[in-house]
């Protein structure tokens, strides 16, 4: 004798409904399947009386899995029915796992700059922070990135025995081979005050300079922007630091 969805019982449509579309752990969160207030008091006695009758019936499986004749018997409009809480809960799966992936990129990043969160850490007695590191590294950056860019003019830096050159000496070999090797003017690639007022800035306070967040990132934006230009023909955005 062939079985027809119609002929279930409300507690077997019920449990069919909820095993086709849910896992067995997430019994609790779903009550309304049953349409019933009734249901929530007797919630689990009343799906496992229709799991019951439908592994007998052949419809689920003894691990409460939909059978080939689930499927068979389910009319077209109960399974459009089914579609639409399943799309829903695809969809907060999916929304979960996105935000997931966002923490866990999150949590890579922080790991990546580790290194430097330690070091404030562990220097924080002397009043720096992260902020303050991150402006010591930029600025000492652009140094380097000046003399690279010499020595790819085949212009290296050359120092005399004893003496360091200043910053604004390095610059000013740099304006003048810019000059001759690629007919540049400094100026019109950046504005050296800028970065001599940051260097000096942080030379004079040390680590009594206070930096926010919002100043170390705009002196992050000024070096990558002076490196950009000092590979490339255009001239970069610049922005101030603010005055403390």
């Amino acid at each position: 004798m062939s079985i027809t969805y119609s002929q279930l019982s409300d507690d077997e449509k019920a449990a069919l409904s909820f095993n086709m579309l849910y896992k067995t752990h997430s019994r609790k969160d779903h009550p309304e399947l049953f349409g019933s207030s009734v249901w929530d008091n007797s919630f689990y006695r009343n799906l496992g009386n229709g799991e019951a009758s439908l592994k007998i019936k052949g419809i689920l499986d003894r691990d409460c899995n939909p059978t080939d004749l689930a499927y068979q018997i389910l009319p077209t409009d109960t399974l459009k029915k089914m579609l639409k809480p399943l799309r829903e809960e695809m969809m907060k799966i999916e929304a979960k796992r996105a935000e997931l992936e966002a923490r866990c990129r999150d949590l890579q990043k922080m790991e990546k700059y580790k290194l430097v969160s330690e070091i404030a850490d562990k220097f924080s007695f002397l009043g720096v922070d992260e902020n303050w590191i991150a402006v010591l590294i930029s600025t000492n950056l652009v140094e380097q990135a000046i003399k690279k860019k010499l020595e790819d003019l085949g212009n290296p830096l050359k120092t005399e025995e004893g003496k360091k050159p200043s910053f604004k000496d390095i610059m000013q070999f740099l304006g003048t081979v810019l000059k001759e090797k690629e007919n540049r003017s400094l100026e019109t690639l950046i504005r050296p005050k800028e970065l001599y007022d940051i260097r000096s800035k942080i030379d004079h306070e040390g680590y009594k300079m206070k930096v926010s967040r919002e100043e170390s990132l705009a002196i992050f934006v000024l070096v990558k922007n002076v490196v950009d230009a000092l590979w490339r023909f255009s001239r970069p955005k610049t922005v101030p630091m603010k005055s403390q």
